[in-house]
């Protein structure tokens, strides 16, 4: 969030890896009018367990996409 200070809060997106994605920095991010894009690790705790299950059924070279119900995450 350090880093973000100077472009927070002007509509611009932050792309990262999956060391640095996680629900709680997306939803810090747009509270400030900042998007987040980037893959999760399968090991984080913010992941279902029904869709750490499923993961094994999804074909190689296929993405899943998951909407919150509480904000604009997915």
């Amino acid at each position: 969030m350090t880093l973000m200070e100077p472009y927070l809060n002007k509509g611009y997106n932050v792309t990262c890896d999956n060391f640095f994605t996680s629900l709680q920095l997306a939803r810090e991010l747009a509270k400030k009018r900042t998007t987040l894009i980037g893959t999760m690790r399968a090991n984080r705790r913010e992941i279902p367990t029904s869709l750490i299950r499923e993961e094994k059924n999804i074909p190689r070279y296929s993405s899943t996409f998951v909407l919150t119900s509480e904000d604009n995450v997915s």
